[in-house]
This record gives structure tokens, C-alpha cells and sequence, in this order.
């Protein structure tokens, strides 16, 4: 059984929804309502995340959600994650091509990409400050060109992702273990062109460089479609909610009109 948290909501074929990074299942708050109205939507806290145990040993993502699939009975379904959590849904797809009936990526990281030095810059200074809480969150949200949630800071939506990620930070200086096992050998970035699932993949137009880079090299991808969505950011999925659902949704109900 998994020990990560969970939630379910209601009913058709089932869509697993994969957080991003400094987050938890919250980042689905403006999404899950309206997928849930025509499919079963799962969405969980990822190991150190929200309400889920904090890592005491390396954490595996593609393990613990194997873990969870199997925990609910999932043989098979739609993944759908945003940054860490489409990397942790492309790693998945390679490794267990039959459980995956069609991958939509928004804005995903990617195994084997290396980062560019600016966000590797951001990154060190976080460390700099710990356990200084406030001023790790500070750096993490206001450097634009490494984290692009710039959108949602001058959104309505603003406390409620600064509280988010605070509670994460401030979870993440509970953490016993900070080393993440990820596929490499061969690596993902080197695999691309063997997904052989059908593709979405999601950006917003005023994305992170980083991000940009990696769309290009989904373009090896055989059989993907992207939807960009307009003075969208990392924070796509507060900022333009309705957008994103919509393109979900078109994907999933009318396949053709993405040809």
C-alpha cells in the first residue's frame, strides 16, 4: 500500500495529475474541479510534499507512483503532470509503456537535461540561506528567469501560492534525505523518440528559457501535439486554469482536431 496522500474525485476514465516542484496536489486546485466533471481525477502530495511522509532514504518518483497506481487498482491511465511531475509521468511512460493510455506534459522538467547556470546559481544561493525559510522562499519566487511564476505573483491568486510553497519549503528542512533516483541508463533526454505514447505537450508562451529548450527536444517525440497557451508563465496552472482544462479536455475528446 502507499503511505502518500491522496485524493479521488469523480468518474469516468481515470487521470492521475503529477504535481510540480515546491508544491503539492494544490497546484491542481483550479484544474481537478473541471476535469473531475467528465473523468475520475486522482491527484497525490509527492514523497515530502503537502501531507505526504518526508523522504527518510533516496526518494524514487517512478517508484512510489507505481506504488500508488497499484495501491488503487490503475492498470491504466491518462497522466497528466506539470514540471517535476512531467518528468516523473515521462520516465513512466518509458518504463511502463503499457499503463499510460496518453501523456500531457505542462511545462515538464526532463531526465538528463542539465540546467542552465542561472537556475544551478538560484538553486546554490537557496542553499545558501537554509534553514532560513523566508529567504529561501524569496529566492525561489522572485527569480523570474529560473522560476517563472511571475503570472501568479501578480495574480489574485498570489497568497495562495506563496503560502504553498512556503509550507513546502518549510517541509523540505524536515527532509532526512535530499537525493533523488531518477532513470539513467540510458537516460530519458536520450529516449524521447521511443515514446510511443500519444502526446501533449503544454507551455505558456512566457516560459522559462530552460523550458523552452526542453519543448524543442519533445519535438523528437513521434506522435505529440503542442498547445501554447498566451502570456502563460510556470504558474499555468493558477494563472489560465480554464486553458489548460480545455486543452486537456480537447485532447482527450477529440484527438483529431490536434492533427
Amino acid at each position: 500500500m502507499t503511505d502518500l496522500y491522496y485524493e479521488t474525485n469523480g468518474e469516468g476514465d481515470t487521470l492521475v495529475l503529477l504535481h510540480s516542484g515546491g508544491t503539492d496536489l494544490r497546484d491542481w486546485q483550479f484544474i481537478a474541479p473541471g476535469l473531475s466533471q467528465d473523468f475520475r481525477v486522482v491527484t497525490y502530495d509527492q514523497r515530502g510534499q503537502g501531507r505526504s511522509p518526508v523522504p527518510v532514504q533516496p526518494i524514487n518518483h517512478v517508484a512510489d507512483f507505481k506504488e500508488l497506481l497499484d495501491s488503487l487498482h490503475i492498470e491504466r491511465g491518462v497522466l497528466v503532470g506539470h514540471s517535476i511531475g512531467g518528468q516523473i509521468a515521462t520516465d513512466f511512460a518509458l518504463e511502463y509503456p503499457g499503463r499510460v493510455q496518453r501523456l500531457i506534459l505542462i511545462a515538464p522538467g526532463l531526465t538528463g537535461f542539465e540546467w542552465s547556470p542561472s537556475f544551478q546559481k538560484m538553486a546554490q544561493d537557496m542553499w545558501a540561506v537554509v534553514p532560513d525559510a523566508e529567504k529561501m522562499l524569496h529566492i525561489m519566487l522572485n527569480t523570474p528567469e529560473c522560476y517563472a511564476v511571475q503570472g501568479a505573483m501578480q495574480s489574485p491568486q498570489r497568497d495562495f501560492v506563496v503560502q504553498i510553497h512556503r509550507e513546502n519549503v518549510e517541509k523540505s528542512l524536515t527532509w532526512k534525505s535530499f537525493e533523488q533516483l531518477w532513470t539513467a541508463h540510458p537516460l530519458t533526454i536520450d529516449r524521447l523518440g521511443e515514446i510511443e505514447t500519444e502526446t501533449l505537450f503544454i507551455v505558456g508562451t512566457d516560459e522559462k528559457a530552460d523550458v523552452l529548450r526542453i519543448a524543442v527536444l519533445f519535438e523528437q517525440v513521434p506522435n505529440i501535439r503542442f498547445v501554447r497557451i498566451l502570456n502563460a508563465d510556470h504558474a499555468l496552472t493558477w494563472t489560465h486554469p480554464s486553458e489548460v482544462v480545455d486543452a486537456v479536455k480537447g485532447f482527450l475528446k477529440h484527438p483529431m482536431a490536434f492533427e
